[in-house]
């Protein structure tokens, strides 16, 4: 469909038999002019909201209540905006044929209540939004590099029904993305939504962003902080501000929001990758995970840490080939083991990098990857010695070829192994 054609009509009046939004700063008879987040525009399934004149520098608020599906030929942006997304029914599911952020503008969509904060209206179902094709700035029927979508997730969530889900079907061609688990409030019911993401359901679809930001939410006294969980299916690249991965800080016996990111086919990458449990000094920090799945190639570093206790546990998972100028193991408190790097490819694998801890004898590397060979092309500990390598894990099997020195606390040859051989080896 030729979007562009869309919009004219619209903006020249004519009537179509679907509904598309855009957000902006200027009144008019169909356009979300809230002010803030308890003062949002209503959204209802037989509006018809136009493109109009806006005014850059403010930010418009809007809210959807999904009491059925809702179908939208397209969400424009245009400025800077912000709505929310709240379900009631089981059916609750709003569907967009594209998602047009402009370059310079930030879509920010509250996922499981009326507003962000306390006291607007909790789902009563889970909400679902799913774009089915692209997502980035349209410029007639080519797609460009838009702006900023977040995704957030809402403050005091139903313990059964904060698994909010966000679906981009196509293309993705952002500055950023930012995705981020509800914070805990301080209600009865006071855990944050959760944020489910997918990008891409093919590998011929293309996920490029400049920055890629998860945040699992804070606990309280209360409540568990929201969980983030994205997976992108398409091809992936992500640009010189890299990719951010924190779990949710904890507090009193509550759980911070476990993170948990899946490239399925692969991923290049130009900037640094950070993967960080929750901090706490009670409760739990939540989980910060990462897997890697194809051939992952990036140009700069990745740093897996963990959290204060030996519970808060930041994990990479390498599935492929994968390069990075260099890796760092960063576990924290007792042990320093709660940084943890695993190899588990299903066919041959090389591992290309220096491999090191933040301090000595600090993380742990484990090699799962049953008959298949696992080789690692550059020096591992040398700097810093890593606190310990695993090759089998006593369960499944570990084939490991260990190309450059090799220095740490503990090594350990596990052949009790499933694999066919029965055994696990490594050559230094």
């Amino acid at each position: 469909m030729d979007y562009s054609k869309l919009r004219n009509r619209l903006m020249a009046g004519a009537s179509v038999s679907v509904m598309t939004f855009a957000l902006g700063s200027v009144a008019h008879a169909n356009e979300i002019v809230g002010a803030s987040d308890t003062a949002r525009t209503t959204i209802t399934a037989d509006e018809t909201l136009t493109n109009a004149a806006l005014t850059a520098g403010t930010v418009d608020f809007g809210t959807i209540t999904l009491a059925g599906a809702n179908a939208l030929t397209g969400i424009n942006i245009d400025e800077s905006a912000n709505i929310s997304v709240a379900s009631t029914s089981a059916a609750g599911v709003l569907t967009a044929g594209f998602a047009d952020i402009a370059s310079g503008a930030t879509l920010t969509v509250i996922m499981g209540d009326t507003q962000e904060g306390n006291g607007g209206t909790a789902n009563t179902e889970n909400a679902v939004v799913t774009i089915t094709n692209d997502l980035g700035e349209a410029t007639q029927t080519t797609l460009v590099r838009g702006g900023t979508l977040e995704v957030k997730g809402s403050t005091n969530a139903d313990a059964a029904l904060k698994t909010n889900t966000l679906n981009v079907n196509g293309n993705t061609l952002l500055t950023a993305v930012t995705l981020t688990g509800g914070a805990a409030g301080d209600e009865a019911i006071g855990d944050g939504n959760g944020v489910i993401a997918n990008f891409g359901n093919a590998a011929s679809d293309t996920f490029d962003v400049t920055g890629f930001t998860l945040t699992g939410g804070a606990a309280s006294t209360t409540g568990d902080g929201g969980v983030v969980t994205a997976t992108v299916t398409a091809v992936a690249t992500v640009g010189a501000n890299g990719i951010t991965i924190q779990g949710g800080l904890g507090a009193a016996t509550e759980l911070g929001g476990n993170v948990t990111l899946t490239f399925a086919n692969g991923a290049t990458i130009g900037g640094a990758v950070s993967v960080t449990a929750g901090n706490t000094a009670t409760g739990a920090g939540g989980l910060a995970a990462l897997n890697f799945d194809g051939t992952t190639t990036s140009t700069s570093t990745l740093t897996i840490k963990g959290g204060t206790s030996a519970a808060d546990v930041a994990a990479v998972t390498i599935g492929g080939d994968a390069t990075f100028t260099s890796i760092t193991l960063d576990g924290q408190g007792t042990g320093t083991l709660n940084a943890t790097l695993t190899i588990d490819g299903a066919a041959d694998q090389t591992i290309t990098g220096t491999i090191d801890g933040q301090t000595a004898d600090d993380g742990v590397l484990t090699i799962e990857n049953a008959t298949n060979t696992a080789t690692f092309a550059d020096n591992i500990g040398t700097t810093l010695a890593v606190g310990s390598i695993e090759v089998g894990d006593g369960t499944t099997d570990g084939q490991a070829v260990f190309s450059g020195n090799v220095t740490a606390g503990t090594i350990k040859i596990n052949g009790e192994g499933s694999g066919t051989s029965g055994a696990s080896s490594a050559d230094f």
